[in-house]
């Protein structure tokens, strides 16, 4: 499988802000020495590791999603139906793929436009 087209995810204000709340909590939980605090750091930490997107690689047949954490999500470029761009509040533009099955996957690629362009070409949308 040969790359089309690579990207990686553009932070947002709202990346920035979940980021630092979850930095703050994880920060107090240490300075305080309270263990609840702690671990629901520790459990954000770990939640925006399985849930926040690092990269996108587009081939001639997926698109793979790499997350911060060890995971990643596969689409097969036939299951999907449609893909067009959106406006999400406080994340700016980002691409909307609707997959044949109904299940959406929003993705925030630092060029939407270009990476909407590689994904018709390649798919017929």
């Amino acid at each position: 499988m040969d790359l089309i087209y690579v990207d990686r995810h553009r932070i947002s204000f709202g990346d920035l802000l979940i980021g630092g709340l979850v930095a703050w909590v994880f920060i107090l939980g240490l300075m305080s020495g309270d263990m609840l605090q702690l671990a629901l750091g520790l459990g954000f930490v770990v939640f925006l590791a399985f849930t926040r997107h690092k990269r996108y690689e587009l081939t001639s047949n997926t698109l793979t999603i790499k997350f911060i954490g060890p995971r990643e999500m596969i689409v097969p470029l036939e299951d999907i139906a449609t893909a067009d761009l959106v406006r999400i509040p406080m994340s700016g533009v980002a691409l909307m793929i609707i997959r044949k099955n109904g299940r959406r996957v929003a993705i925030s690629p630092t060029n939407a436009d270009r990476f909407l362009q590689e994904l018709r070409a390649t798919t017929e949308l």
